[in-house]
């Protein structure tokens, strides 16, 4: 076969209930010139079998194994193994809206001779499909056709949605950082600012199927990689002037999971990651998208664990509490001994 015009690259880890249908609507595509890599990272589930099954019928679909990294080392994997033209990425419970999505993203590219092109997003909730988007409708898509400046978007989110030149990703070395949050966001600013500019197609390309988590379960490890992921892109707005994408990432480190950051108020290696994040602030850059910005500002995790160490030592040093402590002693004392 020639040289593929598309590679789509599809981590796997134990999606056997949807497995089936994102292969088909990737099969199905009315780009017959391309293959499907797809990277089974340490399933413990059917979906090798239903890989090995689908790569028998159609001779255009790879199958690699490897033990369980995270989707970052696994996507990482199926870039160096692969030889389309463009890359394409698809997570394993995602699908194509339409046969004609990946045909229309490359035409698009060639036709406008951009190293990046990409459409819009639907997504998928137990409620049904909707263009209603995770980030606002300004962000997940598209209002019309045409080529954007990256400096004029400034988005770091959706990097599924767009297909990238193979040559562009291995020029610039371009990879997904081995984390297990927030590791798509660095890929997709690293390769908007190789390009520059990318084609932009008001048509949906691809259905994301969307499932809301319990963020207050996160663990210490999630939270980390995501700070480090959060700092990642941050560093990349700031090198590159871009105040928009500053603001945007770091209203994310403000407000997203609280409680998830108050669980872990007292390990010192969230603490000491956060106080890295906020003792490093571009704020002059961020002042140029939001002027009343202040000088001084800090950032939403920090200043709500002060708070509540605030209040905890006010507790303890209640009146109310020593009482209550003193009161209590003999009857913990005894159950300490019954416990002995």
């Amino acid at each position: 076969m020639d040289t593929p015009l598309a590679s789509i690259i599809i981590p796997v880890y134990n999606k056997e209930t949807q497995l089936s249908a994102c292969l088909t609507s990737c099969v199905e595509q009315s780009l017959q010139n391309l293959e499907i890599i797809c990277v089974d990272d340490g399933s413990s589930d059917s979906s090798p079998q239903i890989l090995a099954d689908f790569a028998q019928k159609d001779a255009r679909i790879r199958v690699i194994s490897q033990k369980n990294q995270g989707a970052a080392a696994a996507r990482n994997t199926g870039i160096k193994n692969a030889c389309g033209t463009y890359l394409a990425f698809m997570d394993a419970d995602d699908s194509y809206p339409s046969v004609q999505a990946l045909e229309h993203l490359v035409n698009a590219a060639q036709k406008h001779r951009v190293q990046i092109a990409g459409g819009s997003m639907l997504i998928v909730t137990a409620e049904g499909t909707s263009d209603n988007s995770l980030h606002g409708k300004e962000l997940d898509g598209f209002s019309k056709d045409g080529l954007m400046a990256y400096a004029d978007w400034q988005y770091d989110y959706g990097f599924y949605r767009f297909i990238f030149e193979r040559e562009l990703i291995l020029a610039n070395n371009i990879s997904f950082p081995a984390l297990c949050q927030f590791e798509d966001p660095p890929f997709l600013v690293r390769a908007m600012i190789a390009a520059g500019s990318f084609y932009a197609l008001k048509e949906p390309v691809y259905l994301y199927a969307y499932e809301d988590t319990d963020k207050s379960l996160w663990n210490a490890r999630a939270l980390l990689d995501r700070i480090t992921g959060l700092r990642q892109v941050l560093e990349l707005a700031s090198k590159n002037r871009l105040a928009k994408l500053y603001c945007h990432v770091l209203h994310q480190l403000d407000y997203e999971a609280p409680e998830a950051y108050r669980k872990h108020i007292l390990d010192a290696s969230i603490m000491h990651a956060l106080l890295c994040a906020g003792g490093n602030l571009d704020i002059k850059l961020a002042q140029e998208a939001e002027p009343d910005l202040p000088d001084d500002y800090v950032i939403g995790p920090i200043d709500r664990m002060q708070h509540d160490v605030y209040n905890y030592d006010c507790v303890l040093n209640s009146v109310s509490f020593k009482v209550g402590r003193a009161i209590t002693s003999p009857l913990r004392k005894l159950r300490d001994l019954r416990g002995a």
